[in-house]
């Protein structure tokens, strides 16, 4: 066996052959990157925040089969109060927020939800009224004020949420997000044979998206 002080720097020689970007850093801790490199890195973050937050509104949308106004509408609703719950998180008013750079965005687990209650609609109408939409979107409002209770004693919930738990949450929130993909796929499907164009496109497209998420996926960068 070699010497202890010998091993940690053959399993660093051996890290820095075999793979040398994982064992170098670009940049560390304190260090301010080129102005070229933080504005690009900034686009990039701000472009992935506004996809994820803009991302859960249009898909439940769709899935409530509401009008291009009313979508429109939820998006611009959705950035707003991510913006404003952001700058309460950065800043820290008071007793509200982290202090820490975290950005507020949709959560995919109102979709299952809101889309199923959509359709319990008491007037019956092929789309959720303008009532019931009120009635859904103020429900949700008032809970996050609970959530927010809640909030303050979050660390003494790790009896009651464990790992478990959350795993199985997110395990369900991604079953119903890929019924709800299959639905809509087939929606369109069916939208497509009713205007006569071919059936490759939709299709076309759904298998590129697939593809594309599996060959970044496999790729590891």
């Amino acid at each position: 066996c070699a010497p202890d002080a010998v091993v940690p720097q053959l399993l660093s020689r051996r890290r820095t052959e075999t793979s040398p970007r994982m064992t170098t850093l670009v940049h560390g801790l304190e260090d301010r990157p080129p102005a070229a490199v933080t504005v690009l890195a900034a686009v990039q973050h701000l472009l992935g925040v506004f996809v994820s937050v803009a991302t859960v509104p249009l898909i439940i949308s769709l899935g409530m089969g509401l009008s291009a106004d009313d979508a429109g509408y939820m998006v611009g609703a959705s950035l707003v109060v991510s913006g404003i719950a952001t700058l309460l998180q950065v800043t820290r008013p008071g007793p509200l927020g982290s202090g820490l750079l975290s950005v507020q965005g949709t959560s995919f687990a109102f979709v299952g939800p809101f889309i199923y209650l959509a359709t319990q609609d008491p007037a019956g109408a092929e789309a959720p009224t303008a009532a019931w939409l009120g009635a859904l979107f103020g429900s949700a409002a008032l809970c996050s004020v609970l959530i927010m209770v809640l909030s303050r004693g979050l660390h003494r919930l790790g009896t009651i949420v464990t790992p478990t738990v959350t795993g199985c949450t997110i395990l369900v929130i991604g079953v119903s997000l890929t019924l709800v993909t299959v639905d809509n796929m087939l929606r369109l499907h069916d939208a497509t044979v009713a205007a006569g164009a071919p059936l490759w496109r939709p299709w076309g497209l759904f298998a590129a998206v697939v593809a594309a998420i599996a060959a970044v996926l496999a790729s590891g960068r």
